[in-house]
Protein backbone atom coordinates (compact mmCIF):
# COMPACT_ATOMS: atom_id res chain seq x y z
CA UNK A 1 0.00 0.00 0.00
CA UNK A 2 2.98 2.10 0.93
CA UNK A 3 4.62 1.76 -1.99
CA UNK A 4 1.45 1.95 -3.78
CA UNK A 5 0.66 5.58 -3.04
CA UNK A 6 4.84 6.71 -3.50
CA UNK A 7 4.17 5.60 -6.93
CA UNK A 8 0.77 7.36 -7.65
CA UNK A 9 2.86 10.24 -5.47
CA UNK A 10 5.82 10.01 -7.85
CA UNK A 11 3.56 9.83 -11.28
CA UNK A 12 1.61 12.65 -10.33
CA UNK A 13 4.42 14.65 -9.52
CA UNK A 14 5.58 13.51 -12.44
CA UNK A 15 3.18 14.54 -14.79
CA UNK A 16 2.63 17.75 -12.97
CA UNK A 17 6.75 18.27 -13.29
CA UNK A 18 6.05 17.85 -17.48
CA UNK A 19 3.29 20.70 -17.31
CA UNK A 20 5.94 23.00 -15.81
CA UNK A 21 8.06 25.09 -18.71
CA UNK A 22 11.52 24.38 -19.57
CA UNK A 23 12.74 26.63 -17.34
CA UNK A 24 10.95 25.49 -14.60
CA UNK A 25 12.28 22.00 -15.08
CA UNK A 26 15.38 22.68 -15.31
CA UNK A 27 15.59 24.83 -12.21
CA UNK A 28 13.84 21.56 -10.97
CA UNK A 29 16.57 19.52 -11.87
CA UNK A 30 18.96 21.80 -10.48
CA UNK A 31 17.26 21.81 -7.44
CA UNK A 32 17.04 18.49 -6.87
CA UNK A 33 20.86 17.99 -7.84
CA UNK A 34 21.97 20.50 -5.06
CA UNK A 35 19.89 18.30 -2.53
CA UNK A 36 21.30 15.19 -3.58
CA UNK A 37 24.11 16.80 -3.16
CA UNK A 38 23.87 18.08 0.24
CA UNK A 39 22.26 14.86 1.62
CA UNK A 40 25.47 13.19 0.21
CA UNK A 41 27.88 15.51 1.97
CA UNK A 42 26.40 15.31 5.16
CA UNK A 43 26.21 11.04 5.22
CA UNK A 44 30.37 11.86 6.15
CA UNK A 45 32.88 9.72 5.79
CA UNK A 46 34.04 8.18 3.40
CA UNK A 47 31.30 5.74 3.51
CA UNK A 48 29.47 5.02 0.40
CA UNK A 49 25.82 5.16 -0.18
CA UNK A 50 24.59 1.85 -0.72
CA UNK A 51 21.60 3.09 -1.99
CA UNK A 52 20.69 2.86 -5.53
CA UNK A 53 19.48 6.24 -6.23
CA UNK A 54 16.70 5.92 -9.05
CA UNK A 55 16.77 8.68 -11.37
CA UNK A 56 13.56 9.59 -13.13
CA UNK A 57 14.04 9.62 -16.66
CA UNK A 58 14.64 12.54 -18.26
CA UNK A 59 12.23 13.67 -20.72
CA UNK A 60 13.30 15.49 -23.18
CA UNK A 61 11.04 17.64 -24.74
CA UNK A 62 12.25 19.26 -28.06
CA UNK A 63 11.61 22.59 -27.56
CA UNK A 64 11.77 24.17 -31.12
CA UNK A 65 12.39 28.08 -29.98
CA UNK A 66 11.20 30.01 -32.83
CA UNK A 67 13.61 32.82 -33.26
CA UNK A 68 11.66 35.88 -34.46
CA UNK A 69 14.70 37.55 -36.29
CA UNK A 70 13.87 41.44 -35.95
CA UNK A 71 12.93 42.79 -39.84
CA UNK A 72 16.10 43.98 -41.16
CA UNK A 73 15.66 47.77 -41.46
CA UNK A 74 17.51 48.75 -44.49
CA UNK A 75 18.83 52.33 -43.75
CA UNK A 76 19.03 54.55 -46.88
CA UNK A 77 21.55 56.76 -46.50
CA UNK A 78 20.76 60.29 -48.74
CA UNK A 79 23.83 60.94 -50.32
CA UNK A 80 24.24 64.99 -49.89
CA UNK A 81 24.89 66.15 -53.52
CA UNK A 82 27.78 66.62 -54.72
CA UNK A 83 28.64 70.20 -55.00
CA UNK A 84 31.19 70.95 -57.77
CA UNK A 85 32.80 74.25 -56.50
CA UNK A 86 33.40 76.50 -59.71
CA UNK A 87 36.60 76.80 -60.94
CA UNK A 88 38.24 80.04 -60.70
CA UNK A 89 39.25 80.62 -64.36
CA UNK A 90 42.04 82.95 -65.00
CA UNK A 91 41.87 85.46 -68.11
CA UNK A 92 45.16 86.42 -68.76
CA UNK A 93 45.81 89.62 -70.03
CA UNK A 94 46.43 90.49 -74.09
CA UNK A 95 49.95 90.12 -74.52
CA UNK A 96 51.24 93.12 -76.28
CA UNK A 97 54.27 92.97 -78.07
CA UNK A 98 55.86 95.60 -78.57
CA UNK A 99 57.06 96.80 -81.90
CA UNK A 100 60.84 97.36 -82.30
CA UNK A 101 61.14 100.26 -84.66
CA UNK A 102 63.21 98.46 -87.86
CA UNK A 103 65.77 101.18 -88.99
CA UNK A 104 65.97 100.34 -92.77
CA UNK A 105 68.97 101.71 -94.30
CA UNK A 106 67.93 103.45 -98.11
CA UNK A 107 69.85 101.60 -100.65
CA UNK A 108 73.25 103.17 -101.27
CA UNK A 109 72.83 104.85 -104.73
CA UNK A 110 74.19 103.32 -107.30
CA UNK A 111 77.58 104.77 -108.90
CA UNK A 112 76.86 106.03 -112.17
CA UNK A 113 80.08 105.68 -114.54
CA UNK A 114 80.71 108.73 -116.41
CA UNK A 115 78.95 108.32 -119.81
CA UNK A 116 75.82 107.60 -117.84
CA UNK A 117 75.99 111.17 -116.06
CA UNK A 118 76.35 112.50 -119.70
CA UNK A 119 73.46 110.95 -121.11
CA UNK A 120 71.36 111.84 -117.74
CA UNK A 121 72.17 115.32 -118.10
CA UNK A 122 71.74 115.41 -122.19
CA UNK A 123 68.33 113.97 -121.83
CA UNK A 124 67.15 116.23 -119.48
CA UNK A 125 68.26 119.33 -121.28
CA UNK A 126 66.65 117.89 -124.35
CA UNK A 127 63.29 117.82 -122.56
CA UNK A 128 63.30 120.84 -120.66
CA UNK A 129 63.54 122.76 -124.14
CA UNK A 130 61.24 120.28 -126.57
CA UNK A 131 58.47 117.45 -126.48
CA UNK A 132 59.80 113.74 -127.30
CA UNK A 133 58.89 110.53 -127.48
CA UNK A 134 60.42 107.97 -125.22
CA UNK A 135 61.65 106.26 -128.08
CA UNK A 136 62.39 109.38 -130.22
CA UNK A 137 64.47 110.65 -127.52
CA UNK A 138 67.11 107.76 -127.02
CA UNK A 139 67.28 107.92 -130.73
CA UNK A 140 68.50 111.68 -130.42
CA UNK A 141 70.73 110.21 -127.80
CA UNK A 142 72.48 107.74 -129.64
CA UNK A 143 72.54 110.45 -132.77
CA UNK A 144 74.67 112.29 -130.29
CA UNK A 145 76.87 109.27 -130.39
CA UNK A 146 75.93 107.82 -127.03
CA UNK A 147 75.89 103.81 -126.68
CA UNK A 148 72.26 102.27 -126.68
CA UNK A 149 72.77 101.70 -122.93
CA UNK A 150 73.60 104.37 -122.13
CA UNK A 151 70.93 106.38 -124.07
CA UNK A 152 68.24 104.58 -121.98
CA UNK A 153 69.90 104.48 -119.14
CA UNK A 154 69.88 108.28 -119.38
CA UNK A 155 66.05 108.25 -120.99
CA UNK A 156 64.46 106.44 -117.83
CA UNK A 157 66.23 108.50 -115.36
CA UNK A 158 63.97 111.34 -116.53
CA UNK A 159 60.71 109.37 -115.05
CA UNK A 160 58.85 111.16 -117.84
CA UNK A 161 55.07 111.26 -118.59
CA UNK A 162 55.09 110.37 -122.23
CA UNK A 163 51.25 111.15 -122.44
CA UNK A 164 52.17 114.72 -121.26
CA UNK A 165 55.40 114.70 -123.71
CA UNK A 166 52.82 113.66 -126.40
CA UNK A 167 50.11 116.31 -125.51
CA UNK A 168 53.07 118.97 -126.06
CA UNK A 169 53.89 117.43 -129.14
CA UNK A 170 50.31 117.40 -130.57
CA UNK A 171 50.01 121.36 -129.22
CA UNK A 172 53.14 122.25 -131.26
CA UNK A 173 51.89 120.94 -134.05
CA UNK A 174 48.65 122.49 -134.50
CA UNK A 175 50.16 125.80 -133.41
CA UNK A 176 52.39 125.72 -136.67
CA UNK A 177 49.57 124.13 -139.64
CA UNK A 178 46.61 122.14 -139.96
CA UNK A 179 45.69 117.97 -139.40
CA UNK A 180 42.78 115.87 -139.49
CA UNK A 181 42.54 113.69 -136.28
CA UNK A 182 43.89 110.59 -137.88
CA UNK A 183 46.65 112.56 -139.70
CA UNK A 184 48.28 114.18 -136.74
CA UNK A 185 47.83 110.57 -134.59
CA UNK A 186 49.77 109.52 -137.40
CA UNK A 187 52.34 112.32 -136.97
CA UNK A 188 52.75 111.60 -133.34
CA UNK A 189 53.57 107.54 -133.66
CA UNK A 190 55.80 109.02 -136.71
CA UNK A 191 57.81 110.64 -134.14
CA UNK A 192 57.64 106.93 -132.13
CA UNK A 193 55.02 107.35 -129.72
CA UNK A 194 52.75 104.63 -129.21
CA UNK A 195 49.92 104.46 -130.39
CA UNK A 196 48.11 105.15 -127.31
CA UNK A 197 50.22 107.97 -126.01
CA UNK A 198 49.74 109.44 -129.51
CA UNK A 199 46.00 108.95 -129.73
CA UNK A 200 45.76 110.65 -126.07
CA UNK A 201 47.92 113.39 -127.03
CA UNK A 202 46.03 113.88 -129.71
CA UNK A 203 42.32 113.87 -127.75
CA UNK A 204 43.76 116.02 -125.08
CA UNK A 205 43.36 119.05 -127.63
CA UNK A 206 40.15 118.87 -127.67
CA UNK A 207 40.54 120.32 -131.60
CA UNK A 208 37.46 121.02 -133.90
CA UNK A 209 38.59 119.16 -136.91
CA UNK A 210 35.81 121.05 -139.51
CA UNK A 211 38.11 123.98 -138.74
CA UNK A 212 41.20 122.64 -139.24
CA UNK A 213 39.81 120.94 -142.41
CA UNK A 214 38.75 124.57 -143.62
CA UNK A 215 42.77 125.99 -142.74
CA UNK A 216 44.28 122.65 -144.78
CA UNK A 217 41.67 123.92 -147.96
CA UNK A 218 42.81 127.62 -147.73
CA UNK A 219 46.17 126.38 -147.81
CA UNK A 220 45.66 124.24 -150.18
CA UNK A 221 44.08 126.98 -152.38
CA UNK A 222 46.55 129.70 -151.72
CA UNK A 223 49.53 127.41 -153.45
CA UNK A 224 47.41 125.68 -156.42
CA UNK A 225 44.50 125.50 -158.01
CA UNK A 226 41.98 122.82 -157.37
CA UNK A 227 38.09 121.86 -158.12
CA UNK A 228 36.00 121.51 -155.20
CA UNK A 229 35.99 117.84 -155.64
CA UNK A 230 39.41 117.71 -155.96
CA UNK A 231 39.66 119.59 -153.33
CA UNK A 232 37.83 117.67 -150.98
CA UNK A 233 39.53 114.73 -152.25
CA UNK A 234 43.00 116.06 -151.37
CA UNK A 235 41.63 116.35 -147.60
CA UNK A 236 39.72 112.95 -147.41
CA UNK A 237 43.79 111.89 -148.44
CA UNK A 238 45.04 114.07 -145.45
CA UNK A 239 42.82 111.65 -143.39
CA UNK A 240 39.92 114.05 -142.75
CA UNK A 241 36.30 112.34 -142.58
CA UNK A 242 34.22 113.05 -145.85
CA UNK A 243 31.97 115.43 -144.01
CA UNK A 244 34.72 117.06 -142.50
CA UNK A 245 36.51 117.64 -145.90
CA UNK A 246 32.97 118.97 -147.59
CA UNK A 247 32.65 121.45 -144.66
CA UNK A 248 36.27 123.04 -145.17
CA UNK A 249 35.91 122.90 -148.76
CA UNK A 250 33.04 124.58 -148.67
CA UNK A 251 34.02 126.93 -146.14
CA UNK A 252 36.49 128.43 -148.58
CA UNK A 253 33.30 130.12 -151.12
CA UNK A 254 35.71 129.60 -153.91
CA UNK A 255 35.19 130.91 -157.19
CA UNK A 256 35.21 127.17 -158.86
CA UNK A 257 35.32 128.84 -162.88
CA UNK A 258 38.36 131.10 -161.36
CA UNK A 259 40.21 128.05 -160.43
CA UNK A 260 38.93 126.55 -163.49
CA UNK A 261 41.05 129.36 -165.16
CA UNK A 262 44.03 128.90 -163.02
CA UNK A 263 44.20 125.65 -164.30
Amino acid sequence: MVIEKIGQWIGLAWRRFRRLPTWAQVLSWVGLILVLASISSVGGGDSKSSEKTVAAPIATTSTTSTTSVAPTTTSTTSVAPTTTKPVATTTLAPTTTQSVPVTTQAPAEPTLTASQQQAVRSAQSYLKSSSFSRQGLIGQLVYEKYTLADATFGVDAQNADWNAQAAKTAAAYLKSSSFSRQGLIDQLVYEKYTLAQATFGVDAQNADWNAQAAKTAAAYLKSSSFSRQGLIDQLVYEKYTLAQATFGVDAQNADWNAQAAKT
